[in-house]
């Protein structure tokens, strides 16, 4: 308990005699050391130095006395002292109107009531005033303020009254009569009756004073503190001086009416209701009382004067040591006392086991912190530990040291975090310099802080209904971030997440928070949870947040409880779904700020992301100082932990940290949360191939970039990432196909795809062709339908365009992405065999099943056979346990031995649950075409389902041109573009990206604004839209591009990197500009890629000048030839395409006599005899001079074109016997075209 003096003088204030002030200012100077009296700060310490009334005054107010007790502020009497106290109390709640007091009155009289008026806390709403008294207060107080004696009323109604009082003429003048505005309460006393108010049990006393006046006690758990004022005591041996006795005894302080001199209050001014220091010491020793303070100062007395009294009061308690002595003081304005003893805290439980609350003494060092620690765990369990309370009202200095211990104790406690109360400005200051003041809970009361400590109780209640609206059905967690429960929303009946923030937040950060309320309640996405409301709770002890509740597990879930990893099309699907809600939230000016798989819910509808904007709470706070994290250590951006401001950035860094843990395992950094802070700011993540070498180089590009210290390095925006990650979706390989752009005007087509694949699963194979123009859609339909079906087993091959492609070359490319899994049947023994016998369409899996047997050797054509009937019966026995779901793309350019391949697979459809989707431009399969005659020799068997692909409507356009801008498109722009694109999907894309790339489309504030659109120039052909696009692009990254389009529609990254000299990253970070414009998409498998479409891939090829696409294709030939030694051969088919492009005859029919050979050992007897042609074509360039040695070299080559077109013909020469005459020619000394294989 401490005391504080705002007013010591009894009957009237009295203002400071100028004479006394002149007295004073002399005695000061005749004191005066030998200083420098223009140095101020020795000028202030020697006054800070003089006796205290010498430097200040006892004071003139009346009787006024401050009680703090546990954040509860008791006032005694309401002199004119309390205009001080009032103005002292304003810069605490009361300022604010959340104020409480405890106004005890002993008496009436006009010098205990007179500074009421003038108390400011009265005229503040919402604070409450609670009156304590013997007498009727409210009525006293009412007279006091009558309007002729005062211009302000005691309260409303008698406001109202007084005004109706008025004549009609001052009504008209005045308008109103203002009123007090605080909440006011009466509660009336009974003579020794003990009560008890928050921490102090209390009694009184009747006092012999005209009027009657009652003395008070106050007793807490370590003090005693008594007010007795306005007393006289007339016989000092009668019974009511025991009661007095009683009554005072044991007090740590007792104020006394000391008015007058001993003889003065027998003789001149007995009863007069008043007492003398004589008799306040002979009270204060039988008694036992500690500390005396003598008050109610006659007006009269100066300060000469009272001291001369204290000074004989002390002089004659010298005279008797008989009896214990007390502190003799003398009662003045600003004398303040900490009644508690040293060291003692007051530790108690209130009810129900909600809290502890703690009040130490105003020594509270970091000892006292250990034993509070101490006690509150004897008081709860590390299972279910206790809320606490420290009241901090007793404490007058907060050291380092116990603010250290204090901080190491709120750690500890991380779901029920310390809850500070009622600290003095001084100690919230210290909290506050610290950096600590978003770290602590602090309320300006125990009662405040009790109550927001009940109210999160109560959210553990089932039942329990907040803010009249939201009852609480179930706890669903409890973190750093608050708590988290299941509520109904009474007025919607609508089930719903209620996140309330952290007690310890402060009003700065909660403000933040608030600033950005009515975005977050706006922000409507199929891949964000919407947020429906946000508010203080009724009793304003909480912020909450009410949001979508999602029944879906979160992706952390996933991660703990399942044990396989997610493919990359799965872990890519949730990136491009954060991706779409966080460039929707950012187009918005939200910030997500605390990105975290527990935030992310997996939906049958895809990601749900929740807990938006609550990054904010940290921003601005350099974590690294931080006693405690309100986010997640892990996935904190490098300058979010430095205290910058957050931006779009941040997010993208956190994505990374996302998506490194999905795709490797594990956490880029691990450890304490301080060790976890530091590695973001200063060490390198494991590259993620290390971890997973199963991983694209290119999704590891993408994840070290999103994880760039510096966030100029990282992505631009969300956007960009979005982009370049949905060029990575597709993989071609088992798993699912995540959906591209919605397709639009093609529901007939995937209902009959529907129908199709109903029948796959029953068992019954299908085969499906889509058909159309280049640039229509087909391949993307494929695709679409295939991630809409969630098919187990889903793969992709493309015919290779031109003459010479390798033989099953679809076939291959499928059959690698499946192995590439590792799918069940590689260690089947049943199935081995068969694999066994096609191992030449996938050599690698001699590699992955070392003890597969080796067929015997067969004749060419029986060797083919036995390739197309083991891999039908392999597909067959895979798909009985998983249904294939097989895209075949291109068709028109199917190579032959594909074209049997498919020939046998669909004579054997109806026993195999496969289901075939091939794509071909109709426009180039004539009626004579291979692919024409297969479909007729199927139609017995099968059925093939023709599904032609027409262009788009004008109505379909418009949809198109909304799903890419995500809103409606001007008509005349959509009616603009369908005249010239005459709805072709390709065309009509190119073009709104080409808009986009000119600034004619922007996106501004989350709304597409279309500019110029009046003068806007539209593109004549595709070519020229993809020609556009392709011009906005860097030269740099042009350069590489035209690289990899000389190395094909489809090439490896590998090859690229060596063809262009450039760093592997700086490859990439090209790469990455042409899958955000989406040029170019990643391929499953030896770190491919492809061409977006053929139509961009000839664009760019065809751009090329002859000269620089020869030595392109050197290039690209050598490069090729390094990567395929010591056996060059198995890249035949590809070396020979670009020697012959590049004029380099010699190597080009070296190449091609070898692809020839291998076409023969596959039964390709086509393709080989079209190589040995190419070879012969080829010699035909030769200067003529030469061409009489090369004799031998040309009857060869003629012989075996012959022999495969003739194949009952005797077997042709071994691989081996033809490479040496092609090289060696009879007769011919050296290696005429230089080197060998």
């Amino acid at each position: 308990m401490k005391i504080k003096i705002w007013g010591a003088r009894g009957s009237i204030p009295t203002p400071l005699d100028p004479k006394e002030i002149e007295g004073k200012i002399c005695q000061a100077i005749n004191s005066l050391a030998d200083i420098d009296t223009h140095d101020m700060a020795a000028v202030q310490a020697y006054v800070a130095g003089l006796p205290p009334f010498i430097r200040g005054t006892v004071g003139g107010n009346t009787s006024c006395v401050e009680i703090q007790a546990r954040g509860e502020t008791f006032i005694i009497d309401a002199g004119s002292g309390l205009r001080r106290l009032g103005l002292e109390l304003m810069k605490g709640p009361c300022g604010r109107g959340r104020g409480r007091l405890h106004l005890f009155l002993t008496h009436l009289h006009w010098d205990h009531l007179q500074g009421f008026p003038f108390f400011t806390p009265a005229f503040i709403p919402g604070n409450h005033l609670i009156f304590y008294s013997i007498h009727d207060v409210e009525t006293a107080l009412s007279e006091q303020q009558r309007y002729q004696f005062f211009p302000v009323a005691f309260n409303a109604e008698q406001a109202e009254r007084e005004f109706q009082q008025l004549s009609a003429e001052q009504r008209q003048r005045y308008g109103y009569v203002p009123a007090m505005q605080a909440r006011r309460e009466f509660v009336r006393l009974e003579v020794g009756a003990p009560f008890s108010v928050g921490p102090l049990k209390i009694n009184t006393i009747q006092n012999h004073h005209p009027g009657d006046a009652y003395s008070f006690r106050f007793e807490d758990q370590h003090s005693v503190f008594v007010y007795a004022n306005d007393a006289e005591y007339k016989n000092l041996e009668d019974e009511s001086t025991q009661a007095r006795l009683d009554f005072f005894r044991g007090a740590d302080a007792l104020i006394f009416d000391a008015q007058y001199g001993l003889r003065e209050s027998w003789e001149s001014k007995a009863d007069f209701g008043h007492s003398s220091a004589m008799i306040g010491v002979d009270f204060a020793r039988r008694a036992g009382v500690k500390r005396l303070l003598l008050a109610h100062h006659e007006p009269l007395y100066s300060d000469a004067q009272l001291q001369k009294i204290q000074e004989t009061a002390i002089a004659y308690q010298a005279q008797d040591a008989s009896l214990p002595t007390c502190e003799v003081l003398l009662a003045y304005e600003g004398l303040q006392l900490d009644l508690t003893p040293a060291g003692a805290t007051e530790v108690q439980l209130i009810p129900e086991h909600d809290a502890v609350i703690a009040t130490p003494t105003s020594i509270f060092d970091e000892q006292q912190v250990h034993q509070l620690i101490q006690q509150f765990a004897t008081l709860s369990t590390p299972e279910d530990p206790t809320s606490s309370v420290i009241d901090l009202s007793q404490v007058e200095h907060l050291t380092t040291a116990s603010l250290k211990a204090l901080v190491n104790f709120n750690q500890q406690r991380k779901t029920t975090p310390v809850v500070l109360a009622a600290p003095s400005p001084a100690v919230e200051t210290v909290i506050k310099l610290a950096g600590y003041g978003d770290y602590f809970a602090v309320y300006p009361t125990v009662e405040e802080a009790t109550k927001a400590v009940r109210a999160r109780q109560a959210l553990k209640l089932p039942g329990q209904i907040i803010n009249k609206q939201y009852q609480i059905a179930d706890q669903l967690g409890e973190g750093r971030l608050g708590t988290v429960v299941k509520v109904m929303d009474l007025q919607t009946q609508r089930m719903a997440a209620l996140k309330t923030l952290p007690l310890t937040l402060g009003v700065e950060t909660i403000d933040r928070f608030a600033s950005q309320v009515h975005l977050l309640l706006e922000l409507d996405h199929p891949h964000i949870a919407h947020i429906y409301d946000c508010d203080w709770s009724q009793d304003g002890s909480y912020t909450f947040i009410v949001e979508e509740l999602l029944a879906g597990p979160t992706l952390y879930e996933r991660l703990v409880n399942q044990k396989e990893r997610l493919t990359e099309d799965e872990i890519l699907k949730i990136a491009l779904d954060l991706t779409l809600a966080l460039e929707y939230a950012h187009s918005r000016g939200v910030i997500h700020g605390n990105l975290r798989p527990e935030d992310i819910f997996l939906t049958p509808q895809g990601v749900k992301l929740s807990s938006f904007g609550l990054g904010r709470l940290e921003e601005t706070r350099n974590l690294l100082e931080a006693p405690m994290l309100f986010l997640t250590a892990s996935h904190l951006a490098p300058e979010q932990i430095l205290g910058h401001s957050l931006d779009a950035r941040t997010d993208l860094y956190a994505l990374g940290v996302i998506l490194y843990q999905l795709i490797t395992g594990r956490l880029p950094f691990e450890g304490t949360e301080r060790e976890i802070l530091q590695a973001h700011l200063e060490q390198q993540p494991i590259p993620p191939r290390q971890l997973n070498p199963n991983l694209s180089y290119s999704i590891e590009h993408l994840v070290l970039k999103l994880l760039a210290k510096n966030p100029n390095d990282r992505y631009a925006s969300v956007k960009q990432a979005r982009r370049i990650a949905s060029g990575l979706i597709f993989s071609g390989g088992e798993g699912h196909l995540p959906g591209q752009q919605p397709l639009v005007g093609r529901e007939y087509q995937l209902q009959r795809l529907d129908a199709c694949w109903t029948e796959v699963q029953a068992g019954c194979g299908q085969l499906a062709l889509i058909t159309g123009e280049s640039g229509i859609g087909k391949t993307s339909l494929a695709r679409q339908f295939a991630a809409e079906r969630q098919a187990e087993v889903v793969l992709m091959g493309r015919c290779q365009a031109g003459a010479g492609g390798p033989p099953y070359q679809p076939f291959r490319e499928a059959l690698q992405a499946y192995f590439a899994t590792v799918p069940p049947e590689l260690f089947n023994q049943e199935t081995q065999q068969l694999i066994a016998n096609f191992t030449r369409l996938a050599p690698e899996l001699r590699q992955i099943v070392p003890g597969l047997p080796e067929p015997p050797a067969l004749e060419p054509q029986q060797e083919q056979v036995r390739l197309i009937t083991s891999l039908a019966q392999f597909i067959k026995q895979a798909a009985q346990q998983r249904p294939w779901l097989l895209i075949l793309d291109d068709l028109q350019w199917i190579d032959p031995s594909s074209l049997e391949l498919l020939r046998y697979l669909g004579r054997h459809l109806p026993e195999t649950a496969l289901f075939v989707i091939g794509t071909y431009r109709d426009t180039e399969v004539r009626r004579k075409h291979p692919l024409r005659v297969l479909l007729r020799d199927l139609r017995r068997i099968v059925s093939p389902r023709r599904l032609p692909l027409n262009r788009l409507s004008l109505a379909d356009v418009a949809q198109l041109l909304s799903d890419l801008w995500i809103g409606p498109v001007p008509q005349n722009l959509t009616q603009k573009i369908f005249q010239q694109t005459k709805g072709n999907p390709l065309y009509v894309e190119e073009i709104a990206k080409g808009l986009e790339d000119d600034g004619l489309v922007v996106l501004d504030n989350g709304e597409w604004r279309f500019l110029g659109l009046e003068i806007v120039r539209l593109p004549q052909t595709i070519h020229e839209a993809i020609e556009g696009r392709i011009h906005y692009l860097s030269a740099d990254v042009r350069d590489v591009l035209a690289q990899a389009a000389v190395l094909g529609e489809t090439f490896r990254l590998a090859d690229l990197v060596a063809m262009s000299g450039l760093s592997e990253w700086t490859v990439l970070e090209h790469l990455d500009v042409a899958l955000e414009r989406q040029l170019v998409q990643e391929m499953s498998g030896d770190a491919a890629m492809r061409f977006s479409h053929a139509e961009i891939h000839q664009v760019l090829y065809q751009d090329l000048g002859d000269l620089r696409r020869r030595r392109l294709h050197r290039r690209a030939g050598e490069t090729l030839e390094r990567r395929a030694q010591p056996e060059p051969e198995r890249l035949a088919e590809e070396l020979a395409h670009h020697f012959s492009q590049a004029g380099e005859v010699e190597k080009a029919l070296i190449y091609s006599v070898v692809a020839a050979r291998q076409a023969e050992t596959l039964y390709a007897n086509e393709l080989a005899a079209q190589w040995y042609s190419h070879a012969l074509d080829l010699l035909a360039q030769l200067d003529p001079a030469e061409m009489p040695l090369f004799e031998a070299q040309s009857l060869a080559i003629h012989e075996a074109r012959d022999k495969v077109l003739t194949p009952q013909n005797t077997p042709p020469q071994t691989l081996g016997q033809f490479l040496h005459l092609l090289v060696n020619p009879p007769g011919q000394q050296g290696q005429p075209f230089g080197g060998d294989f």
